[in-house]
């Protein structure tokens, strides 16, 4: 299985024919889902927890033991965020492209593009979003 030949629907049914199949689906509620997403996420960040230099997507591919370390801590988020998805029935193509349009909205490529970065307007967004969370 690849990309490129692998639908997304069809990922996310492997993922709860395994869950499933062991009987694990009880425990899958969205708070212990959330809460293994950012377990594997730490575990992943991990990986990269003592660089002393930022290395490049190129030289990080020539280290073949950690490229499989960083493919397996990203495939257990994915798992779990697929999980999250199936149980809340949330569609997450449609998730994806929703919050790209959103942030297109919010990061205009007129102020973020390859030739410009603008961090003054990236800060004015930040201090809106803060100031316009509600805290439940």
């Amino acid at each position: 299985m690849n990309d490129n030949t692998t639908g997304l629907s069809q990922l996310i049914k492997l993922v709860t024919n395994f869950r499933d199949e062991r009987g694990w689906g009880k425990y899958d509620v969205p708070r212990n889902l959330a809460t293994s997403i950012v377990l594997e996420s730490s575990e992943l960040l991990e990986l990269f927890q003592w660089d002393l230099k930022t290395l490049s997507s190129a030289q990080l591919k020539k280290d073949k033991d950690r490229m499989e370390e960083i493919k397996k801590e990203m495939a257990d988020i994915l798992i779990y965020c697929f999980s999250l998805a199936d149980d809340l029935g949330i569609d997450v193509s449609d998730s994806v492209v929703k919050k790209l349009e959103h942030n297109a909205r919010k990061y205009p490529i007129k102020y973020f593009n390859k030739d410009r970065q603008d961090n003054d307007y990236y800060n004015k967004v930040k201090a809106k979003y803060r100031a316009n969370k509600k805290i439940k």
